[in-house]
C-alpha cells in the first residue's frame, strides 16, 4: 500500500478559503466581485487602482457592491474614486 504524503500547508489554506467564502471576506468563483480592500485599512478600491495593486492576495477582502464595503465599514479611496452609493 503507497503512502500519501500530504501538503498540511496546502489542506490549511484550503479550509481557511472555504471558512472565509462562507463569510463573504474571500472572493468565490461563482460570484462577481468589483471592490477590493485590505484586512489593515478600511478603503475600497477599483482591483485596477495603484494603491489596490499593492495589497498582498492573503489582505484582501472583496466587495461584490458598495452597499457591503459600507456595512463593513470601508470608505472609498481618494485616488480611484469608486462610487460612495
Amino acid at each position: 500500500m503507497k503512502k500519501v504524503l500530504v501538503n498540511t500547508a496546502l489542506i490549511s489554506t484550503l479550509a481557511i478559503s472555504l471558512i472565509l467564502v462562507g463569510c463573504g471576506t474571500k472572493a468565490a468563483s461563482s460570484t462577481v466581485h468589483t471592490y477590493v480592500g485590505s484586512v489593515n485599512s478600511t478603503v475600497y478600491h477599483y482591483p485596477s487602482c495603484a494603491s489596490a495593486k499593492k495589497i498582498k492576495e492573503a489582505n484582501q477582502v472583496w466587495f461584490s457592491d458598495v452597499s457591503d464595503a459600507k456595512g463593513a465599514g470601508y470608505a472609498p479611496c481618494k485616488i480611484c474614486k469608486p462610487p460612495i452609493n
